[in-house]
């Protein structure tokens, strides 16, 4: 029996050193590219979009909190709004 773990333990380390065998993954290239690489944020542009956001917001915001508005013509701004 003791020959037999002694046989096994060998055999054992040797597996853990050898690298696993993997299946290579030929993938066709991205239709993208290199696109992204190159791809640069402007901040100031974006903060830009940001701000001009708020003000339609706010307005909607308003409009919809009114009490006096009948819901048909808060939904109908709405609708108008989104596109």
């Amino acid at each position: 029996m003791a020959s037999t773990e002694a046989n096994n333990v060998p055999q054992a380390h040797a597996q853990r050193d050898t690298e696993p065998v993997r299946p290579l993954a030929n993938f066709p290239p991205s239709i993208w590219g290199d696109r992204f690489l190159s791809f640069s944020l402007d901040n100031a542009q974006l903060e830009a979009y940001a701000k001009a956001m708020e003000q339609p917001k706010e307005e909607l915001r308003r409009l919809i909190s009114n009490p006096a508005m009948d819901l048909n013509d808060k939904l109908s701004t709405f609708i108008k709004q989104e596109c």
